[in-house]
């Protein structure tokens, strides 16, 4: 993995990408190993399957680094407003590391936005989370 995906778990752990094994799974999937090392599941069939841009791509690593640092993965939510609470932030996390730590302006941020809401039903199986519309400006604190 490229290191600018690199990102800490909600203990202070590296984040490590593995291959996925379920063909079925999402793109990109934050779990623990059975010894509870934290990974990046990649399941490169359903990559191939969305044809995400690179910059959808990054945005859907960094979303689910999200939700190891956030600690979602290790205290998932148990409500469905919970789950669109999590989803939300996870996603806000993503972009704020695009627009801050990786420099990107505010309208490719916006892109993100747009092939995000375009994305049709049936990738919605790949991408992680529930499906959504995002309004990054709105939610996220974008300067």
């Amino acid at each position: 993995m490229d290191p600018k995906y690199s990102c800490l778990d909600y203990f202070s752990r590296q984040v490590t990408v593995v291959k996925a094994k379920d063909r079925k799974a999402p793109a990109v999937e934050a779990s623990y190993t059975f010894r509870g090392l934290p990974v990046l599941n990649v399941n490169f069939h359903a990559l191939a399957a969305m044809k995400p841009s690179t910059l959808m791509q990054e945005f859907m690593y960094y979303r689910e680094c999200g939700r190891h640092v956030l600690g979602f993965v290790v205290n998932p939510a148990t409500t469905a407003f919970q789950l669109r609470k999590q989803t939300g932030l996870a996603d806000c996390w993503a972009v704020n590391r695009l627009y801050y730590y990786n420099g990107t302006d505010r309208a490719t941020v916006m892109k993100v936005q747009e092939m995000l809401n375009a994305l049709p039903r049936g990738h919605w199986q790949h991408f992680p989370g529930p499906m959504r519309m995002v309004d990054f400006p709105k939610n996220c604190y974008l300067r």
